[in-house]
Protein backbone atom coordinates (compact mmCIF):
# COMPACT_ATOMS: atom_id res chain seq x y z
CA UNK A 1 0.00 0.00 0.00
CA UNK A 2 1.03 3.18 -1.09
CA UNK A 3 1.64 6.44 1.71
CA UNK A 4 -1.28 8.24 -0.18
CA UNK A 5 -3.41 5.26 0.53
CA UNK A 6 -4.00 4.31 -3.39
CA UNK A 7 -3.38 0.47 -4.32
CA UNK A 8 -0.43 -0.13 -5.78
CA UNK A 9 1.18 0.15 -9.25
CA UNK A 10 4.23 -1.91 -8.48
CA UNK A 11 5.18 -5.38 -7.14
CA UNK A 12 6.87 -5.87 -4.21
CA UNK A 13 10.30 -5.84 -5.63
CA UNK A 14 9.72 -2.26 -7.06
CA UNK A 15 8.86 -3.44 -10.38
CA UNK A 16 6.29 -1.25 -12.14
CA UNK A 17 3.04 -3.88 -12.94
CA UNK A 18 2.83 -2.74 -16.48
CA UNK A 19 6.81 -3.86 -16.85
CA UNK A 20 6.08 -7.13 -14.91
CA UNK A 21 3.26 -7.94 -17.27
CA UNK A 22 5.85 -6.63 -20.57
CA UNK A 23 7.91 -9.29 -18.83
CA UNK A 24 5.69 -11.94 -18.90
CA UNK A 25 5.04 -11.15 -22.84
CA UNK A 26 1.22 -10.42 -21.92
CA UNK A 27 1.39 -6.41 -23.26
CA UNK A 28 -0.20 -5.44 -26.17
CA UNK A 29 2.62 -3.84 -27.59
CA UNK A 30 4.33 -7.36 -27.83
CA UNK A 31 1.66 -8.52 -29.86
CA UNK A 32 2.07 -5.95 -32.38
CA UNK A 33 5.22 -3.65 -31.97
CA UNK A 34 5.07 0.11 -33.20
CA UNK A 35 2.17 2.27 -32.60
CA UNK A 36 -0.15 1.19 -30.17
CA UNK A 37 -3.45 1.57 -32.12
CA UNK A 38 -3.93 -1.76 -34.31
CA UNK A 39 -4.83 -1.47 -37.83
CA UNK A 40 -8.61 -1.01 -37.88
CA UNK A 41 -10.68 -0.31 -41.35
CA UNK A 42 -12.44 2.61 -41.40
CA UNK A 43 -15.53 1.76 -42.12
CA UNK A 44 -15.24 -0.33 -38.39
CA UNK A 45 -14.35 2.67 -36.80
CA UNK A 46 -16.89 4.40 -38.05
CA UNK A 47 -19.80 2.30 -37.07
CA UNK A 48 -18.29 1.86 -33.27
CA UNK A 49 -18.23 5.50 -33.05
CA UNK A 50 -22.08 6.05 -34.38
CA UNK A 51 -23.58 3.23 -32.30
CA UNK A 52 -21.60 4.68 -29.44
CA UNK A 53 -22.65 8.43 -29.67
CA UNK A 54 -26.20 6.92 -30.49
CA UNK A 55 -25.90 5.50 -27.59
CA UNK A 56 -25.00 7.53 -25.30
CA UNK A 57 -27.26 10.46 -26.56
CA UNK A 58 -30.18 8.00 -25.28
CA UNK A 59 -28.98 8.02 -21.85
CA UNK A 60 -27.96 11.31 -21.77
CA UNK A 61 -24.41 11.16 -21.03
CA UNK A 62 -21.96 13.76 -22.97
CA UNK A 63 -18.70 13.18 -23.66
CA UNK A 64 -16.13 15.36 -25.25
CA UNK A 65 -14.57 13.83 -28.89
CA UNK A 66 -11.16 13.52 -27.00
CA UNK A 67 -12.80 10.99 -24.66
CA UNK A 68 -14.49 9.22 -27.43
CA UNK A 69 -11.69 8.84 -29.50
CA UNK A 70 -9.67 7.28 -26.48
CA UNK A 71 -12.84 5.04 -26.46
CA UNK A 72 -12.56 3.88 -29.96
CA UNK A 73 -8.52 3.38 -29.14
CA UNK A 74 -9.53 1.15 -26.49
CA UNK A 75 -11.51 -0.84 -28.82
CA UNK A 76 -9.25 -1.13 -31.41
CA UNK A 77 -6.45 -2.49 -29.46
CA UNK A 78 -9.51 -5.42 -27.72
CA UNK A 79 -9.60 -6.13 -31.34
CA UNK A 80 -5.89 -7.06 -32.27
CA UNK A 81 -5.55 -8.74 -28.87
CA UNK A 82 -8.50 -11.21 -29.46
CA UNK A 83 -6.62 -12.73 -31.58
CA UNK A 84 -4.18 -13.76 -29.63
CA UNK A 85 -6.47 -14.66 -26.47
CA UNK A 86 -9.60 -14.52 -25.54
CA UNK A 87 -10.66 -11.54 -23.80
CA UNK A 88 -14.46 -10.93 -25.14
CA UNK A 89 -16.96 -12.75 -28.17
CA UNK A 90 -18.79 -9.67 -28.48
CA UNK A 91 -16.36 -7.73 -31.37
CA UNK A 92 -19.42 -6.43 -33.68
CA UNK A 93 -18.35 -2.51 -33.64
CA UNK A 94 -22.02 -1.33 -33.42
CA UNK A 95 -22.52 -4.38 -30.74
CA UNK A 96 -19.33 -4.16 -28.65
CA UNK A 97 -19.77 0.22 -28.85
CA UNK A 98 -23.13 -0.08 -26.97
CA UNK A 99 -22.74 -3.70 -24.79
CA UNK A 100 -19.67 -2.84 -23.52
CA UNK A 101 -18.50 0.60 -22.91
CA UNK A 102 -22.07 2.81 -23.29
CA UNK A 103 -23.60 -0.11 -20.87
CA UNK A 104 -20.47 0.88 -18.58
CA UNK A 105 -20.86 4.25 -18.27
CA UNK A 106 -24.75 3.49 -17.31
CA UNK A 107 -23.70 4.74 -13.78
CA UNK A 108 -23.57 8.56 -14.97
CA UNK A 109 -26.79 8.68 -16.56
CA UNK A 110 -28.52 7.90 -12.84
CA UNK A 111 -31.53 10.27 -12.40
CA UNK A 112 -31.79 9.45 -8.99
CA UNK A 113 -28.11 10.42 -7.38
CA UNK A 114 -25.28 12.64 -9.31
CA UNK A 115 -21.84 10.93 -8.53
CA UNK A 116 -19.60 13.75 -7.84
CA UNK A 117 -15.70 14.14 -9.13
CA UNK A 118 -12.83 12.65 -6.79
CA UNK A 119 -14.10 9.41 -6.43
CA UNK A 120 -12.42 6.33 -5.78
CA UNK A 121 -14.13 3.40 -7.96
CA UNK A 122 -12.89 -0.20 -7.69
CA UNK A 123 -13.96 -2.48 -10.14
CA UNK A 124 -14.15 -6.43 -9.42
CA UNK A 125 -13.78 -8.71 -12.35
CA UNK A 126 -12.99 -6.10 -14.67
CA UNK A 127 -12.12 -8.71 -17.40
CA UNK A 128 -11.11 -6.98 -20.34
CA UNK A 129 -11.22 -3.63 -18.37
CA UNK A 130 -15.28 -2.97 -18.33
CA UNK A 131 -16.52 -0.61 -17.01
CA UNK A 132 -13.23 0.27 -15.81
CA UNK A 133 -11.70 1.79 -18.41
CA UNK A 134 -14.62 3.87 -19.93
CA UNK A 135 -15.17 4.99 -16.67
CA UNK A 136 -11.43 5.94 -16.33
CA UNK A 137 -12.21 7.88 -19.60
CA UNK A 138 -15.53 9.11 -18.72
CA UNK A 139 -14.44 10.76 -15.60
CA UNK A 140 -10.70 11.80 -15.38
CA UNK A 141 -11.29 12.85 -11.96
CA UNK A 142 -11.87 9.56 -10.73
CA UNK A 143 -9.51 7.17 -9.51
CA UNK A 144 -10.29 3.44 -10.82
CA UNK A 145 -8.91 0.42 -9.60
CA UNK A 146 -9.97 -2.64 -11.69
CA UNK A 147 -9.22 -6.35 -10.45
CA UNK A 148 -9.10 -9.39 -11.76
CA UNK A 149 -7.72 -13.01 -11.57
CA UNK A 150 -7.02 -13.53 -15.02
CA UNK A 151 -3.31 -12.68 -16.04
CA UNK A 152 -3.43 -12.29 -19.89
CA UNK A 153 -6.70 -9.62 -19.07
CA UNK A 154 -5.93 -7.31 -16.22
CA UNK A 155 -2.13 -7.34 -17.99
CA UNK A 156 -4.07 -6.03 -21.37
CA UNK A 157 -6.06 -3.47 -18.95
CA UNK A 158 -2.79 -2.12 -17.48
CA UNK A 159 -1.44 -1.92 -20.91
CA UNK A 160 -3.83 0.19 -22.50
CA UNK A 161 -4.39 2.21 -19.46
CA UNK A 162 -0.57 3.00 -19.84
CA UNK A 163 -0.50 3.54 -23.15
CA UNK A 164 -3.63 5.60 -23.69
CA UNK A 165 -2.11 7.84 -20.61
CA UNK A 166 -5.09 6.82 -18.17
CA UNK A 167 -3.37 7.86 -15.33
CA UNK A 168 -6.53 7.24 -12.83
CA UNK A 169 -6.51 3.77 -13.90
CA UNK A 170 -4.85 1.18 -11.88
CA UNK A 171 -4.86 -2.36 -12.57
CA UNK A 172 -4.20 -5.66 -10.45
CA UNK A 173 -3.71 -8.98 -10.94
CA UNK A 174 -5.96 -10.01 -7.73
CA UNK A 175 -9.00 -11.56 -6.46
CA UNK A 176 -10.78 -9.08 -4.15
CA UNK A 177 -11.17 -11.38 -1.81
CA UNK A 178 -7.42 -11.45 -1.42
CA UNK A 179 -6.96 -7.02 -1.91
CA UNK A 180 -5.16 -5.74 1.56
CA UNK A 181 -7.32 -4.24 4.15
CA UNK A 182 -4.89 -0.96 5.05
CA UNK A 183 -5.90 1.03 1.86
CA UNK A 184 -8.26 3.55 2.21
CA UNK A 185 -11.84 2.22 1.27
CA UNK A 186 -13.36 3.07 -1.84
CA UNK A 187 -16.35 5.01 -2.47
CA UNK A 188 -18.05 2.79 -5.22
CA UNK A 189 -17.46 -0.56 -6.01
CA UNK A 190 -18.82 -1.74 -9.38
CA UNK A 191 -19.54 -6.24 -10.35
CA UNK A 192 -20.65 -5.92 -13.64
CA UNK A 193 -22.10 -9.58 -14.54
CA UNK A 194 -20.08 -11.17 -11.55
CA UNK A 195 -22.21 -12.43 -9.32
CA UNK A 196 -25.29 -12.70 -7.40
CA UNK A 197 -26.53 -9.92 -5.72
CA UNK A 198 -26.11 -11.20 -2.32
CA UNK A 199 -22.42 -12.56 -2.88
CA UNK A 200 -21.50 -8.78 -4.67
CA UNK A 201 -22.55 -7.14 -1.06
CA UNK A 202 -20.57 -9.71 0.66
CA UNK A 203 -17.26 -9.00 -1.30
CA UNK A 204 -17.63 -4.98 -1.29
CA UNK A 205 -18.07 -4.60 2.42
CA UNK A 206 -14.83 -4.77 3.53
CA UNK A 207 -13.42 -2.47 1.20
CA UNK A 208 -16.47 0.08 1.10
CA UNK A 209 -16.28 3.37 2.59
CA UNK A 210 -19.45 4.73 5.19
CA UNK A 211 -22.08 6.15 2.68
CA UNK A 212 -20.29 4.27 -0.12
CA UNK A 213 -22.27 2.59 -2.97
CA UNK A 214 -22.21 -1.10 -4.53
CA UNK A 215 -23.38 -1.22 -8.44
CA UNK A 216 -24.01 -4.40 -9.84
CA UNK A 217 -25.36 -4.39 -13.61
CA UNK A 218 -28.38 -6.79 -14.27
CA UNK A 219 -30.38 -8.34 -16.91
CA UNK A 220 -33.79 -6.99 -17.36
CA UNK A 221 -35.41 -9.25 -14.91
CA UNK A 222 -33.94 -10.39 -11.97
CA UNK A 223 -35.33 -13.77 -10.07
CA UNK A 224 -37.31 -12.81 -7.17
CA UNK A 225 -35.22 -15.33 -4.86
CA UNK A 226 -32.18 -13.36 -5.58
CA UNK A 227 -33.69 -10.32 -4.83
CA UNK A 228 -34.92 -11.07 -1.94
CA UNK A 229 -32.09 -12.76 -0.23
CA UNK A 230 -30.03 -9.76 -1.67
CA UNK A 231 -32.36 -7.43 0.40
CA UNK A 232 -31.91 -10.09 3.38
CA UNK A 233 -28.18 -9.79 3.19
CA UNK A 234 -27.87 -6.20 2.94
CA UNK A 235 -29.98 -5.31 6.04
CA UNK A 236 -27.71 -7.87 7.79
CA UNK A 237 -24.46 -5.81 6.54
CA UNK A 238 -25.27 -2.39 7.36
CA UNK A 239 -26.72 -1.44 3.80
CA UNK A 240 -29.80 0.23 2.78
CA UNK A 241 -32.29 -1.83 0.86
CA UNK A 242 -31.20 -2.26 -3.06
CA UNK A 243 -32.68 -0.17 -5.60
CA UNK A 244 -33.19 -0.76 -9.14
CA UNK A 245 -33.03 1.75 -12.14
CA UNK A 246 -33.87 0.13 -15.24
CA UNK A 247 -32.88 1.63 -18.72
CA UNK A 248 -32.21 0.92 -22.42
CA UNK A 249 -29.50 0.26 -24.90
CA UNK A 250 -30.08 1.51 -28.18
CA UNK A 251 -27.86 1.87 -31.27
CA UNK A 252 -27.89 -2.04 -32.75
CA UNK A 253 -30.85 -3.62 -34.64
CA UNK A 254 -33.47 -3.92 -31.47
CA UNK A 255 -33.38 -1.99 -28.00
CA UNK A 256 -31.85 -3.68 -24.94
CA UNK A 257 -32.96 -3.25 -21.32
CA UNK A 258 -30.88 -3.55 -18.68
CA UNK A 259 -31.19 -2.43 -14.90
CA UNK A 260 -28.18 -1.18 -12.07
CA UNK A 261 -28.99 -2.19 -8.63
CA UNK A 262 -27.45 -0.19 -6.02
CA UNK A 263 -27.24 -0.11 -2.53
CA UNK A 264 -25.71 1.92 0.16
CA UNK A 265 -23.61 1.42 3.04
CA UNK A 266 -24.97 2.84 5.87
CA UNK A 267 -23.10 1.96 9.15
Amino acid sequence: MAADGRWPTKCHSGTPWALVWSLKGITWASMNPGSFVPPVNDSTSHRFVTALRRALQALGIALHPAQIARMTDHYRALLEANRRFNLTRITDPAEAAVKHYADSLAPLAWPHRRLPDGLRVLDVGTGAGFPAVPLAIARPGWQVTAVDGTAKKIGFVADCGRRLGLTNLHALHTRVETLPLDGDPFDLISFRAVGKLAECFRLALPYLARAGLVVCWKAATIAPGEFHQALRAARRMGFSSPRCWAYELVGMDSPRRHQLVWAELER
